[in-house]
């Protein structure tokens, strides 16, 4: 499957979503890592999700939690499991198999940095998420990388997404959101960061999508991970679903809707 570009994902998708694998195929990989994301490669996803914190050295790592405590377990050592994520050197952090808790095969998976996930993953679109670091080392990151354009960068800090538009416009950037959409007012809101998208929680009605696709942005939905969501938001006309299922969501929805 040939890779879609930013603008191609960044349209209105008229009954066709795209489908975004949530932190990889994380069903059945432990999120998040780079066998994760090789796996929705390999599933078709045409963009692939993923959450990074900045650790205590500059870094920035492939993790959504704010502390390690999921994936290391209910025996982990507090002063291990509830440290944050900011707190740890990344070589503190490779020492941690962080895959067991998804299943016993994956002990031996570690961290992934942004840098890894963007050199594992040149042949797909990254939709990046920021937890924590700032607009200018996300973007030193992907300058070194060669990705100013084969990422789009995400989150529910609007003023970071902001800033990451304004330092660099011609990265493609998508405003997060969940709940009820106030309205015109909050879609201006949005749109002052100079988002192209807003991925949003299921709470979206059909009146909310069309209201967005009004004023030009492309709408993506998460967390869907059955067959009935997947079908229902594609009939509201849904751009893009997230979902931890991108392997599946081939066979439910009609040949060429979900690429």
């Amino acid at each position: 499957m040939s890779r879609k570009s930013i603008g191609q994902l960044l349209s209105i998708q008229a009954g066709r979503p795209l489908v975004i694998a949530h932190r990889g195929l994380s069903w059945a990989y432990p999120e998040n890592t780079l066998v994760s994301f090789q796996a929705a490669r390999a599933a078709g996803a045409a963009m692939i999700e993923l959450d990074f914190h900045e650790t205590s050295d500059g870094h920035l790592v492939c993790v959504h939690d704010h502390t390690l405590r999921r994936y290391l377990g209910t025996d982990a050592p507090a002063d291990i499991a509830d440290r944050p994520i900011a707190s740890f050197t990344l070589a503190q952090l490779r020492e941690l198999g962080l895959g067991a808790w998804k299943d016993a095969r994956f002990k031996g998976a570690r961290i992934a940095t942004l840098d890894e996930a963007l050199d594992t993953c040149r042949d797909t679109i990254l939709l990046i998420e920021r937890k924590s670091g700032s607009p200018e080392q996300t973007l030193a990151v992907l300058k070194r990388h060669e990705a100013l354009d084969r990422v789009i960068v995400q989150s529910f800090d609007l003023a970071y997404v902001k800033a990451v538009h304004d330092l660099a416009p011609q990265v493609a950037v998508a405003a997060l959101g969940g709940g009820a959409l106030k309205g015109l007012a909050e879609v201006n809101r949005l749109r002052a960061t100079g988002a192209s998208a807003v991925h949003w929680s299921d709470a979206l009605g059909k009146r909310d999508i069309d209201l967005l696709h009004a004023e030009r942005l492309a709408v993506w939905i998460y967390t869907l991970n059955s067959e009935l969501a997947w079908r229902g938001a594609a009939a509201m006309g849904i751009d893009g679903i997230t979902t931890d299922r991108c392997d599946a969501v081939r066979d439910v929805l009609s040949e060429g809707t979900a690429v």
